[in-house]
């Protein structure tokens, strides 16, 4: 039985690395998932999930181990623009934030195809 445990996976080797620990932990749990102890969840922002084939083969289908894969709530694309964010960050919405983001400088010196993540 695996200790608790969070496994977050950051971009595209993380999202990599995330499912092959999920695969492993399926393999050593006799196929059980999800397993109470862990979670898995993986950031890209590529929305094109690779997928892994028994041979180690990269096709562009779904995030994949084999038979395994990253679920809706394991995998998270990050797309999409950040310019309004910037623009309400740099308006005093979320002090939080802008405490640290530099969104004035990122709304003068940044194109929006800088700013943009597909």
């Amino acid at each position: 039985m695996p200790s608790p445990a969070l496994v977050v996976g950051l971009g595209g080797t993380g999202t990599l690395v995330a499912t092959y620990i999920k695969k492993e932990l399926m393999e050593t749990s006799g196929g059980r998932w999800p397993l109470k102890e862990v979670k898995v969840i993986a950031f890209d922002t590529d929305p094109r999930q690779p997928q892994i084939g028994g041979q180690g083969q990269i096709r562009q289908v779904g995030q994949s181990t084999g038979a395994v894969r990253l679920e809706s709530g394991e995998f998270v694309p990050v797309t999409g623009s950040v310019r309004q964010l910037m623009k309400d960050v740099a308006a005093g919405m979320y002090p939080h934030i802008g405490k640290w983001l530099l969104a004035e400088f990122y709304l003068n010196n940044l194109s929006d195809r800088d700013v943009q993540f597909e």
